[in-house]
């Protein structure tokens, strides 16, 4: 039931050999949180070498007062994916918002820190206002804009293993076309998914983008214009990051259909 954190800014004693001192703790059972995970630069070679159970992700890389939000999701989410794929919990610190406990929640975190959940209080308020918290689960659709950011990095990531696979690719691009054909959007064109075939399916993939739009944004062109920028040129090229700047544009600003639709007309004026 003990964790300790060991600070980014701590520095070893001279001679002291640090892996082998955090292992007798962990031989004890004692838990092992990494602190302020991005806050500087070893941090990442600290999180390789050291017996960690958890790391906790720096305050400093959550907060969007002034920032690019989209690039403040996308920077927590690869940190986040990076302390799971090594088999440690992530906890964020730093959550001051109801949004930002949403994006992280979506983004995979196991546990957030902020005011976002509460404030200091003295310990004997503390079990009665844990008998007050409602559960928290995963909203099956994002509210806040946040939330749709930090979805729509999801999303993205699915999309990029979707490409990178030449059989899921392949039916990928044949149904990109098919739909632009037909003037309809992709997820019209996916036939219905064999039980028995092993590619992704792309049915619920694609309806998946929904949940990221604003509200009344039922065009399938937003969905069409992403998912062929990224068939077409590829998810570095310069035609995606203009796709997806438009689809931020849309979910931080709520705009309509009609935005959507104007940037289809102009991705097919290009390539003609």
């Amino acid at each position: 039931m003990l964790t300790l954190e060991i600070l980014e800014t701590d520095a070893p004693p001279f001679g002291t050999q640090v892996s082998p001192e955090l292992a007798k703790f962990k031989k004890l059972g004692v838990n092992l949180a990494e602190d302020d995970l991005g806050s500087v630069h070893s941090s990442l070679q600290r999180l390789r070498e050291l017996p960690f159970h958890c790391v906790k992700i720096d305050r400093s890389i959550v907060n969007v007062a002034g920032q690019d939000a989209s690039n403040v999701l996308r920077f927590v989410y690869q940190l986040t994916r990076l302390g799971r794929s090594l088999g440690k919990s992530v906890v964020v610190e730093g959550v001051e918002d109801a949004g930002m406990l949403e994006a992280i929640h979506v983004q995979g975190a196991d546990v957030a820190q902020g005011y976002a959940i509460a404030r200091s209080m003295p310990a004997k308020e503390v079990v009665t206002w844990i008998g007050k918290q409602p559960g928290l689960t995963r909203a099956l659709s994002p509210k806040s804009t946040l939330g749709k950011l930090a979805t729509l990095l999801v999303w993205e990531e699915r999309l990029r293993l979707v490409c990178s696979d030449a059989r899921a690719f392949g039916r990928l691009s044949a149904i990109v076309h098919a739909s632009a054909r037909a003037g309809v959007g992709v997820a019209n064109a996916i036939p219905p998914v064999d039980p028995a075939c092993q590619v992704c399916r792309f049915s619920h993939f694609f309806v998946d983008t929904e949940s990221i739009l604003p509200e009344g944004f039922s065009d399938p062109s937003i969905q069409r214009a992403l998912i062929a920028a990224a068939v077409s040129y590829g998810s570095g090229s310069a035609a995606y990051r203009s796709a997806r700047d438009r689809v931020v544009t849309a979910i931080m600003h709520g705009t309509s259909d009609r935005y959507a639709a104007c940037f289809w007309q102009d991705r097919c004026t290009d390539r003609q």
